[in-house]
C-alpha cells in the first residue's frame, strides 16, 4: 500500500509538472502575441485558391515592405519576434506561416511550388510592391524558388543559413549518418519529444536546458499538426531546390552562422559565388542566427537593405 500511495504521488506530481510546461509553453506563445499586439500588428487569414494563409500585418502604408519566411520547427511569429521588435516602427512587416506550419493549410499538394504560389498570393493580394524578402533554412529554399519565379515585386532578396542548390547530395548524407538517422525527415519532423530536443540540439550553439516534460509541450504546440504534410515537403526539396535562377538583377544577401551544423557555412561562399551576392558570417552563432544573435543580425540586414536594397526602392524611407 506505501508502494502505491509513492507511485500515486508520483503520477499527481508529474501529471502537475506536465499540464504546468504546458501552460508555460501556452503562456510563452501568449507573449509572442503580444509582442505582435503591442507593435500594431494585425492577425489575419487570406483564403485564395487552394490556400489558407495565415499572417501578421502590421499594414503601415508607405513604407518598405519586409516579408520574412521561417523554416521548418515552430511558425512565423516564434521565428521571426526579434525582427519585428526591431523593425516594425520604420517598416511594413508581414510575417506568414508556411502552409502545413502554425495556422496555414491547403488543399494542394505539399511541394515547393505550392509554397511560391501560397506566398505570391499573399503578395499580390495585399498588392505588395518593392519587397525585401528574407528566408531562413527552408524558408530560403522557398525565397529563392519565388525570387526565381516572381522577381518582379522583389526590391531585395535576403537567404539566411539555406544553401538552395549548391548543397551536395553527399553532406546530406554524411548529416544522416552524424546524426544516426536514414532521411532528414526523422530530423526535420519530430515524432515526440525527445526528437524535439535532438533538433533542438542540431539547431542551435547553446539549447534551453529544459526538462523532457517541455520538449513534450513544445512538441503538442509546433510540431504535431501537420507531420504528413512536412514529411512530404521534404521529399519534394530534392527535385525542385534546383528553382534558382543565376541571373537574379535584385540584390541579395547571405546570412550564415559559422557553427551551423545543418548547413555548412562552406555552402554560403559558394551561394555567393552563384549569386553574386553580399555575405555576411557570424562566428558566434549556428543555424538559429537570428534569434541566438539577434542584434548582429538585425545590423546586418538593416545595412543591407538601407545601402545596397534601397537603391532598387523608390518608396519613401
Amino acid at each position: 500500500m506505501h508502494t502505491y500511495k509513492i507511485g500515486v504521488v508520483a503520477l499527481l506530481s508529474l501529471s502537475f509538472l506536465s499540464n504546468s510546461c504546458q501552460k508555460a509553453v501556452s503562456l510563452y506563445d501568449k507573449s509572442v502575441y503580444r509582442t505582435y499586439d503591442k507593435k500594431g500588428f494585425h492577425e489575419k487569414v487570406l483564403q485564395h485558391d487552394d490556400h489558407t494563409i495565415h499572417y501578421f500585418d502590421n499594414e503601415l502604408q508607405n513604407k518598405p515592405v519586409m516579408l520574412f519566411i521561417h523554416g521548418f520547427g515552430g511558425d512565423g511569429k516564434v521565428t521571426w519576434e526579434r525582427q519585428v521588435k526591431r523593425f516594425s516602427n520604420d517598416y511594413r512587416i508581414v510575417v506568414p506561416d508556411l502552409l502545413w506550419f502554425g495556422e496555414s493549410y491547403s488543399k494542394s499538394p505539399p511541394t515547393l511550388t505550392s509554397q511560391v504560389c501560397a506566398i505570391h498570393s499573399l503578395v499580390e493580394q495585399l498588392k505588395l510592391m518593392e519587397v525585401h524578402m528574407v528566408g531562413i533554412s527552408y524558408g530560403g529554399f522557398v525565397a529563392l524558388a519565388y525570387g526565381s519565379t516572381f522577381e518582379h515585386p522583389l526590391s531585395s532578396l535576403t537567404i539566411v543559413a539555406s544553401p538552395g542548390d549548391v548543397i551536395a547530395d553527399e553532406e546530406v548524407e554524411e548529416f544522416c549518418r552524424r546524426n544516426n538517422v536514414k532521411s532528414v525527415k526523422e530530423i526535420f519532423v519530430p515524432k515526440d519529444a525527445k526528437d524535439v530536443k535532438r533538433l533542438f540540439k542540431i539547431s542551435m550553439v547553446n539549447p534551453p536546458p529544459f526538462p523532457m516534460v517541455v520538449y513534450e509541450a513544445i512538441f503538442e504546440k509546433y510540431f504535431s499538426r501537420y507531420p504528413s504534410e512536412q514529411a512530404e515537403l521534404l521529399d519534394d526539396l530534392p527535385t525542385n531546390k534546383n528553382k534558382v535562377a543565376d541571373n537574379l538583377s535584385i540584390p541579395i544577401l547571405i546570412l550564415w552562422g559559422a557553427k551551423d551544423t545543418i548547413f555548412d557555412v562552406s555552402n554560403a561562399y559558394k551561394l555567393q559565388e552563384k549569386l553574386n551576392a553580399q555575405l555576411v558570417i557570424n562566428q558566434k552563432t549556428g543555424h538559429t542566427y537570428p534569434g541566438e544573435e539577434s542584434a548582429h543580425f538585425n545590423k546586418a540586414l538593416l545595412d543591407f537593405i538601407e545601402t545596397k536594397a534601397t537603391a532598387n526602392s523608390n518608396l519613401p524611407k
